[in-house]
């Protein structure tokens, strides 16, 4: 996901983004990613959130993954 997309993205009501740098697997990227949102407040026990993933790390700007799950 390129710079332009997060920028249009945080402007959304309840969507907070989150770029990470390296891939380091679907799952501990899923895992990182909530324990971040958690650290930051942004996500709480109980909510509901939505990830959207690529599989690939030479094209992020494809996902090809979404996952809705419960913290």
């Amino acid at each position: 996901m390129n710079n332009s997309v997060i920028r249009q993205l945080n402007i959304s009501r309840g969507i907070k983004t989150l770029k990470i740098p390296s891939f380091i697997g679907t799952e501990n990227l899923l895992n990182e990613a909530i324990s971040f949102a958690e650290k930051e407040g942004f996500i709480l026990k109980g909510d509901k959130i939505v990830c959207l993933m690529g599989q690939k790390e030479e094209t992020p700007d494809q996902v090809n993954i979404i996952k809705v799950t419960s913290i």
